[in-house]
């Protein structure tokens, strides 16, 4: 962002949903908060496969 000089609430993240069902600890769980924290936006996507974890992502 700083490289580029975007702002961040500029910026959307796609991300499908089992990634942020993961175990907390997960690297890739605590990158997508740090870019939340930012402002970046976080999209869930991939609840088109008839396998949505609703309960989990609560």
């Amino acid at each position: 962002m700083d490289q580029f000089d975007l702002q961040a609430n500029r910026i959307s993240i796609e991300v499908l949903e089992n990634v942020v069902i993961q175990n907390a600890a997960s690297p890739m769980r605590h990158s997508i908060k740090s870019l939340a924290k930012l402002r970046c936006h976080i999209d869930l996507d991939d609840f088109g496969t008839a396998q949505n974890p609703f309960n989990p992502l609560r």
